[in-house]
């Protein structure tokens, strides 16, 4: 494993993030749309109305951004990180609970994003940022 600074992590970072805000842009509009019609019509379908009021379009965008997204690549940064220590006996259910309980002990919250997590689990993007977090 390569050890960068702080300065040259945030510059990657940067870089990255604008090459895939420049290539995405357009793309980002329809997609979030896209989330917004499933989400409406899920509602729709399972009658969810009562009592929960629905969400916009900028609010399930946001949801994901600063709370699904950043749990999501903290949780594969600790679940990485654990691995790298192998240990006789552990099966994956294994490393998913130690990881489980470090993260709450490291961020004071449980995990709760376990069905996302098991959707983006392998997506090279959300690993990208997860290794760049362990450097």
């Amino acid at each position: 494993m390569f050890v960068t600074s702080n300065r040259t992590r945030n510059l990657l970072l940067q870089k990255l993030g604008l090459t895939l805000l420049s290539q995405f842009v357009g793309l980002s509009v329809q997609f979030w749309c896209q989330v917004h019609s499933k989400y409406t019509t899920l509602l729709i379908e399972n009658h969810s109305f009562k009592g929960e009021s629905r969400r916009s379009l900028k609010s399930l965008e946001n949801r994901f951004k600063r709370q699904i997204n950043t749990d999501i690549q903290l949780f594969i940064a600790s679940y990485i990180r654990l691995q790298q220590q192998t240990r006789s006996g552990w099966t994956e259910e294994t490393y998913l609970q130690v990881t489980e309980k470090h993260f709450k002990i490291m961020y004071k919250r449980p995990f709760r994003f376990h069905n996302c997590w098991r959707v983006l689990k392998n997506n090279p993007k959300l690993i990208l940022f997860a290794i760049l977090l362990l450097v």
